[in-house]
């Protein structure tokens, strides 16, 4: 009743949507035993690019938040309308 009341719900989606875009792109990392360097840095860069493809799959951001940053810093905005 309380997120209702005073409107908290689109951040727990904005939330839920990140937290599973991580377990995603983690998933594919734990077939790696991470026993040396090279192994954690490809497990890092695998980590890095799920996630970014699942974020441009999920799109967590609405146009009112995209425009949002727009206003605020123009550069970042190129980034962010993936996402």
């Amino acid at each position: 009743m309380l997120s209702r009341k005073i409107g908290i719900s689109p951040p727990f989606i904005f939330a839920g949507k990140i937290i599973f875009a991580c377990v995603v792109a983690l998933l594919p990392t734990l077939l790696f035993t991470l026993s040396h360097v090279y192994a954690l840095l490809m497990a890092g860069i695998i980590y890095g690019v799920s996630f970014l493809i699942t974020m441009s799959i999920l799109k967590p951001l609405g146009d009112k938040e995209k425009q949002m940053v727009k206003t605020v810093n123009p550069q970042l905005a190129t980034v962010v309308r993936y996402f």
